[in-house]
């Protein structure tokens, strides 16, 4: 059992490594980054060009706040606002 610790952790370093990290904070109910189909909360999230898709407090519907690029390794920051009905991206490592 000690002896699988190593692998577990080499793969979650890996991940890190791999992926970038998104953080929301703000005004927004429920985030998204969608990739055409494809959705992903905040968090960790693969690397790529995202559309941010955001739940304002009174807006019934998702609202395109915003468009993100999300690199491997680096966190982005999203700051959104419900009264301009956007988010704004701090991009960083």
């Amino acid at each position: 059992v000690v002896g699988a610790a190593a692998p577990v952790e080499a793969e979650l370093a890996q991940d890190t490594r791999t992926l970038g990290r998104v953080v929301a904070s703000g005004e927004g109910e429920v985030v998204w980054l969608a990739a055409g189909d494809i959705r992903h909360p905040p968090g960790a999230v693969p690397p790529g060009h995202y559309q941010v898709l955001v739940r304002f407090p009174g807006e019934p519907t998702l609202v395109d706040a915003a468009a993100v690029s999300i690199h491997a390794g680096e966190t982005t920051r999203l700051r959104c606002n419900a009264i301009q009905l956007r988010c704004v991206s701090q991009e960083g490592r």
